[in-house]
């Protein structure tokens, strides 16, 4: 049986009801032409268990679902201990909570534009006892919460939306959609708020979709964030990458390598032991 308090879940007059495995949103909040919106809305919810059952997180049945792209961004940060973190567009907190718990003492802050997750997010956080190293608050990128925007942050991971606005069919579910397909904000948007996010020495490490690199690349660079690392994931040996990690760091001079790409399944569809060992040994990937 699932129980989400809802003392302890309100976010923007957003309250969370949930037993029996099932959640209603009495009101869920979205953000839409830069005004906040709101809708009725009920959603099934489930715990998922994360690295080897380690941690759960909690998350909706149907529509957004946290995939593994969420663990291998957080497997990809090189934080350590008391560094500060900002994952953009958090959702449920899945990178997050991935990230807290192999880097003890890292401080992790979450930005999310749909209270519906930001309100599962804040959740998992209490069911892990991540309360004093992540932090999830609900806003846009576009018109950052002041207490983000007054902050420079050590590392910046992000996992933005990978279907580009009027390409590819809108899903009828709401969460996915938002998650999923571009809005308002657009990729070079994420950029531009990730790199004023990061401090002087910090770094930025993002997830997309491996088609997209060119213009991951070129944003980054245009920004100062020269200095760069590749990383290509091949679903199987003789395919061509479909996801791409990109970590960089500010730099005059543009250096960018690339490291040796990593295939994701066996040709049994079983994942590859290097994959293994992040998924479920909380291992890092970079």
């Amino acid at each position: 049986m699932l129980r989400l308090p809802t003392d302890q879940c309100n976010i923007n007059q957003c309250r969370v009801i949930a037993y029996n495995g099932y959640t209603e949103y009495a009101r869920h909040a979205f953000f839409k032409d830069g005004q906040l919106k709101t809708s009725d809305i009920m959603m099934d919810v489930d715990e998922t268990p994360l690295l080897g059952g380690r941690i759960k997180c909690f998350q909706p049945t149907r529509g957004y679902r946290t995939a593994i792209d969420a663990v291998l961004l957080a497997a990809s940060v090189p934080a350590i201990k008391g560094q500060k973190v900002l994952d953009i567009g958090t959702g449920v907190g899945a990178s997050a909570l991935c990230l807290a718990t192999r880097v003890n003492g890292v401080k992790v802050t979450g930005l999310e534009l749909q209270p519906s997750l930001a309100l599962l997010g804040r959740y998992g956080i209490k069911a892990n006892r991540f309360q004093d190293q992540i932090d999830i608050i609900m806003g846009d990128l576009l018109n950052p919460p002041a207490v983000i925007k007054e902050q420079q942050f050590d590392h910046v991971m992000a996992n933005p939306p990978y279907v580009e606005a009027g390409k590819g069919n809108v899903p009828k579910n709401q969460l996915k959609a938002i998650s999923t397909i571009e809005g308002q904000a657009k990729l070079n948007d994420w950029i531009e708020f990730a790199v004023s996010s990061t401090s002087q020495q910090g770094s930025i490490t993002f997830i997309h979709r491996a088609e997209r690199r060119r213009q991951l690349i070129k944003g980054l660079d245009s920004l100062g964030m020269k200095r760069m690392e590749l990383l290509s994931l091949i679903p199987k040996v003789g395919s061509e990458p479909n996801r791409i990690i990109v970590r960089a760091w500010s730099e005059r001079m543009a250096v960018v390598s690339e490291a040796q790409s990593i295939v994701l399944h066996e040709e049994n569809g079983a994942y590859t032991s290097r994959i293994e060992s992040v998924l479920r040994g909380g291992k890092s990937l970079l």
